[in-house]
């Protein structure tokens, strides 16, 4: 599985988001990311530094922070197995109603870079880094697949609402974003439906949850995204046992791990973090996590029970 991410380092390098996506289905430079370092993907107008730069793209900061390796120690490198299950997911055979893939155009084709959940007809949840600074009409919306590159129904983004206290530097908080779609979901089909998310309970440790993505397959982003959606069942941890695996967690996050060999990666933020009760309560959104991905350190989401209130207003009148 993968996930897309933000980090907060001013050494590393940049690239285009469309030469990214591109280097995701192929390889990355393993000098880059063969080593276990927090990592975020963040979304980045670069308009005012480049002259040359693209006034209608966004540009990737892809940036790596080494850790002490008292506190963060270096990883070998998993090694694949068969089923592309190297960061401990497994294929899906049924569609998941409330998942779907954010979309964009580039290259003549349709690329997938990063997850979300159906809450309304009208409505998407997501991780604000996923959407910072792109144009709602430059983002598609496919539900209804367990493939991102074929099936499914496509909609379009009307608009869209970033937390307007998100912030990736110097850390990355209050990561929640909503889009509007046209034409809504189709809420009659089976293969497409909201996740219920409007409990206050705030979900405490070892409760288990589950995740799914068509996110990097391998820790080093070397397998490219999945073309099946995968999913990943693990535990959530308690925020002070978070904070002690090496992450500052705020109240607002929650935090998932269970062994060594699983977690999310590259293009799989956004996606939704859900009770694995029937029927599933969504409890996180993805934001971040690290380099190799699935090395035993947790997965941070947003926790969604803290942002209700903000929800509840985009949803009936900021963009209803």
């Amino acid at each position: 599985m993968g996930m897309s991410m933000v980090i907060i380092a001013t050494s590393g390098r940049s690239i285009n988001l469309q030469t990214f996506i591109e280097k995701l289905e192929t390889t990355i430079s393993p000098e880059v990311l063969n080593r276990e370092s927090v990592i975020n993907l963040s979304l980045e107008e670069t308009a005012k530094k480049d002259k040359d730069f693209d006034h209608n793209s966004t540009e990737v900061s892809l940036e790596i922070e080494d850790k002490d390796t008292t506190e963060i120690p270096v990883e070998e490198p998993l090694k694949n197995d068969n089923e592309s299950r190297i960061n401990g997911g497994f294929v899906v055979q049924q569609i998941v109603p409330y998942q779907v893939s954010l979309q964009s155009y580039r290259s003549n084709r349709w690329q997938h870079f990063c997850g979300g959940s159906i809450l309304t007809p009208h409505h998407v949840i997501t991780a604000a880094h996923c959407t910072q600074n792109m144009r709602p009409e430059d983002i598609h919306v496919v539900a209804g697949t367990l493939t991102w590159k074929q099936g499914g129904d496509r909609h379009r983004v009307l608009s869209k609402r970033e937390h307007p206290r998100f912030s990736s530097s110097p850390k990355l908080i209050n990561d929640v974003a909503i889009l509007k779609v046209s034409p809504p979901f189709n809420l009659h089909k089976p293969t497409v439906g909201t996740i219920g998310w409007g409990s206050r309970n705030r979900v405490g440790e070892s409760v288990n949850v589950g995740t799914t993505g068509w996110g990097a397959t391998t820790p080093t982003l070397a397998g490219g995204l999945a073309h099946q959606l995968q999913r990943i069942n693990y535990k959530t941890l308690s925020n002070a046992e978070c904070s002690r695996k090496g992450f500052r967690v705020t109240d607002n996050e929650i935090c998932a791990l269970l062994s060594k060999g699983r977690g999310s990666c590259m293009g799989d933020s956004g996606g939704p973090l859900v009770t694995t009760q029937n029927p599933p309560q969504l409890v996180g959104i993805m934001s971040y996590g690290t380099i190799p991905c699935a090395a035993g350190k947790p997965d941070v989401y947003s926790r969604v029970s803290s942002f209700l209130p903000y929800i509840n207003q985009v949803i009936s009148t900021e963009i209803p």
